[in-house]
């Protein structure tokens, strides 16, 4: 049996996982609370919670607040972010805090119920719209010259140190003319139309 618990403000909310209760084979819902503090008091009441929901527009103290707290308290338990943010610094923040899933609340029960398990057996809950955002995340922080080949990353390095088109092609088995063929690629790569900026890019991206 998965035991689970939820934290949220909204009277729905709270009734869609009261509803869940005997309608779903291995899942029981064990604790239901509108803040951290009453889930905090009703602790005690109940057995080990695997998997716990937690909102993030709460009252007094919201959930991203309450995460580092409640992941030494409850050391066992996964926690899963579920609200209505889609914003990366929620992400982010979740995420580096601790839970193992952020969940957007116009998931259907259906749905739920199989990240739960997938969460049981050690994986990740996390809706496509906000996988979406985290590609999204690393993409952007990915630097320009990851779409340089190797040839290209050792011509520009040699141009930023300051070698002539000629002491480049003697050490790179080039030739001048291919020099100056593989700068333009360089240069059509990283859209940019000159050796200044080129070269500013390469330290930047170091």
């Amino acid at each position: 049996m998965i035991n689970i618990a939820i934290v949220d403000d909204n009277d729905f909310i709270l009734s869609q996982f009261s509803d869940f209760q005997g309608s779903l084979e291995n899942i029981a819902v064990l604790l239901l609370a509108g803040s951290i503090e009453e889930f905090e008091l009703q602790l005690s009441e109940v057995d080990t919670i695997d998997i716990l929901f937690l909102d993030i527009n709460l009252p007094n103290q919201t959930g991203l607040e309450a995460l580092p707290n409640l992941k030494v308290l409850l050391p066992d338990t996964n926690i899963i972010m579920f609200t209505v943010h889609e914003e990366e610094k929620y992400l982010i923040q979740a995420f580096c805090n601790g839970a193992v899933g952020y969940l957007l609340k116009d998931i259907d029960m259906q749905t739920l119920s199989e990240y739960i398990h997938i969460v049981q057996k050690g994986g990740s809950a996390i809706s496509a719209k906000v996988a979406q955002y985290i590609v999204k995340l690393v993409c952007e922080q990915q630097t320009p010259l990851k779409v340089l080949n190797d040839k290209e990353y050792e011509v520009l390095q040699l141009l930023s140190e300051g070698w002539s088109y000629k002491l480049i092609a003697d050490r790179t088995g080039l030739s001048t003319d291919g020099v100056r063929f593989y700068i333009k690629r360089i240069y059509r790569a990283l859209n940019v139309n000159s050796k200044g900026e080129a070269i500013r890019i390469f330290y930047k991206g170091m």
